[in-house]
Parts: C-alpha cells; structure tokens; sequence
C-alpha cells in the first residue's frame, strides 16, 4: 500500500512586538523599533513557539518585525528571509511621527478609507488599499509556492488583517465589505494566527486567529 501523503502546509502569521508608536499613537515609518515592552514580548513569543517545528522563517523589510523574529531565530538556528512583500501599509512620509489624534492624520485616514474602492486615489506617496492588496496576493503566492511544510511569518497588524479578509472572501479587488471584513480582524501585539494551505486542492483555511495565551496571568 502506498503511503499517504499529507499535502498541507502550515502557516503561522505573528504580528511583530509593541512599538513606541503603537504605545503612544503615532504613525511610524520602517525603521520604528520595539521599545522594552516589545523585546519581551517578543521574547515570550519566542517561548511559546519553541516546541513547534519551522522550516522557515521569513520577515518583512520592517525593523520591529526582524526584531521580532530574533529569539526565535535564535533558537530555532533559522535565519530569516526578508520579503518586503509582508510590510505594513506605509502611510506618507509627511505624516511619519505624527500623532493619531492630529487633524492630518485623522483627515488623511477618513478620505483613505472612504475610497478604499477607488484605485485612482492616492495621497501624497502614501500606499492606497489597492497597492496593500497587490502584495498581499504577492505574499500568498510566495506562501504557496514555498516547499517547506512550516513557514512562520512576522508581519504587521493592518497588514495581517488585509491577508485575512482576503483569505475569507477570496477577494481580488479591494472593496468595502473587505474593507469592513479586515477592520474586524483585529491583531494584537505578536498575536499568532495559524492558516493552512492544501497544496493539492489548492484551499486556504483559517484555523486560529490571534491567540495571545502566551501574556494570560498564571
């Protein structure tokens, strides 16, 4: 009797570590850091993910996420791929370390959001909803063409939440109900969500969405 093969990989997708910029509200640009809080965690994260088995490891071309990726790198002795395909929604650079309450910043989100289904609209050389989708389409490929059975990816929360939207309504087009499935998806600091992918069906599941029992209290 031949052998059964299992043709479904696993995919883990963990938000990276706290920032000063998800502490106090500001809008960040590629080279925000963990602040303290966010090497602990990322530490803990570390921990709870020791006893699962990775092929690889990739990252985005973001530093809070390579410094997330680090202790479990570490432990692991996997080196990670950087693929810039899984970073954040960059936002305008004239926004960059800006606070979340200013009136530009609150201005620029309202009119981003409200043309999430309009391609042609772009502010300043801020990403649009349409850009974001391309590459989440791009990192799924990447993810479903990759042989390793286990592939743990850091990313980011806004991003994440796109994948996600994407993965449940098959999407090809940013819409607003994708836009209202991601805004529901929400990710807290290295969150870990398991999704798997069949190889012969060719079928994306969702099996667990941002589970953080690694900061329960004992």
């Amino acid at each position: 009797m031949s052998e059964i093969k299992d043709t479904t990989k696993r995919i883990y997708l963990v938000r990276h570590g706290e920032t000063e910029a998800n502490r106090l509200e500001y809008v960040p640009n590629k080279l925000e850091p963990l602040n303290d809080t966010g090497l602990l965690q990322a530490q803990a994260l570390a921990g709870r993910l020791e006893n699962l088995s990775f092929d690889k490891i990739v990252v985005s071309d973001f530093l809070r996420s390579q410094q997330t990726a680090e202790p479990i790198a570490k432990l692991k002795k996997l080196t990670p791929e950087i693929v810039s395909h899984f970073g954040e929604m960059l936002e305008p650079t004239s926004l960059h370390g800006v606070f979340d309450t200013d009136e530009r910043v609150q201005e620029y989100r309202k009119n981003r959001n409200a043309n999430v289904d309009e391609p042609s609209w772009r502010f300043e050389d801020g990403e649009t909803f349409t850009d974001v989708l391309t590459r989440v389409h791009l990192s799924k490929r990447y993810l479903e063409e990759q042989e390793s059975e286990n592939v743990l990816v850091v990313a980011h929360g806004f991003f994440l939440q796109m994948f996600g939207a994407t993965i449940l309504l098959d999407a090809d087009e940013a819409t607003k109900l994708w836009f209202h499935a991601l805004t529901t998806l929400r990710m807290s600091n290295t969150g870990i969500c398991l999704l798997t992918y069949d190889n012969e069906s060719k079928r994306w599941r969702i099996v667990l969405w941002n589970d953080h029992a690694h900061f329960a209290e004992n």
